[in-house]
């Protein structure tokens, strides 16, 4: 009657696909084979790369919650589950994942803990899905400086990579971030150095006003504008103090052994410390 009946074995022997039978609903799920994920916790942004048998039908699903990232695979399934743990120190400090063969809809899932916030986007291409981890913006803070200066902090929850790359052009400095996920905000201005902070796509807008700023990118978690007035006009400043005059009283000696002297060294980076007068 033109059917050609095959053993369902077949399906997996030659197609390599995994079979798993649902008795209630009298249903066979052929499911995909999957690698172990292929994880590089120490590149900037982070990236994982999964290996199908079969080119996947369906995108995969990214949920958050706090620090820690689902990504589920339909219709794909792991041999085994497994785990990574990395060091506290690291953006990424554990990935899990796990398959669910046997549910109503069997699927896969990966999931990524963070030691801060991170921005996760998960594409299948052909027989591969890559998982890309990104860290994000977590404030924009303004300083004013003794010396009338200021300063843009740009405060990310992961290190900001060397492939940064900044710009000016029509009074406006562009930083761009490609490695670092910007949310759209707004930040209003606190000096009458620059406009309006607006970060919009994958860069961040800096209208200025005057001044060309100096760059200090710290390695870390975060990136510095600075803003210095005029050297020659600091020099023309004049601070006088004034002091009541002492009352005659005699003074006595007290052994140097008694004296503590504190030295401020300066935080480091960016921030020299406290100089000048207070």
């Amino acid at each position: 009657k033109n059917t050609v009946y095959i053993p369902l074995s077949t399906l997996h022997s030659v197609f390599d696909y995994s079979l798993v039978w649902e008795q209630k609903s009298h249903v066979l799920h052929l499911l995909n084979p999957i690698q172990p994920p292929a994880i590089m916790p120490l590149s900037v942004p982070i990236q994982l790369t999964i290996d199908h048998t079969h080119a996947p039908t369906k995108q995969p699903l990214v949920q958050y919650s706090k620090n820690s990232v689902t990504i589920t695979l339909a219709t794909s399934v792991f041999n085994e589950a497994g785990d990574e743990r990395y060091p506290s120190d690291y953006a990424l400090t554990q990935v899990r994942w796990k398959s669910y063969p046997r549910s109503d809809s069997p699927h896969s899932t990966i999931r990524l803990d963070f030691s801060a916030p991170h921005h996760v986007e998960a594409q299948t291409i052909g027989h591969q899905t890559r998982i890309i981890a990104k860290p994000i913006v977590s404030a924009i803070h303004q300083r004013i400086l003794y010396n009338d200066g200021a300063e843009i902090q740009i405060a990310t929850t992961g290190p900001i990579h060397q492939n940064y790359r900044i710009s000016s052009s029509n009074s406006v400095i562009r930083v761009h971030l490609p490695s670092t996920h910007l949310a759209p905000q707004i930040v209003e201005s606190e000096s009458h150095y620059y406009d309006t902070i607006v970060v919009s796509g994958n860069q961040i807008k800096i209208p200025i006003r005057s001044k060309i700023p100096q760059i200090f990118p710290e390695f870390g978690n975060q990136l510095t504008i600075r803003f210095q007035p005029n050297p020659d006009q600091e020099l023309n400043k004049k601070i006088v103090l004034s002091s009541p005059p002492l009352a005659n009283r005699s003074i006595q000696k007290e052994p140097l052994n008694r004296r503590i002297i504190a030295i401020d060294p300066g935080h480091g980076g960016s921030d020299p410390g406290a100089i000048g007068l207070y």
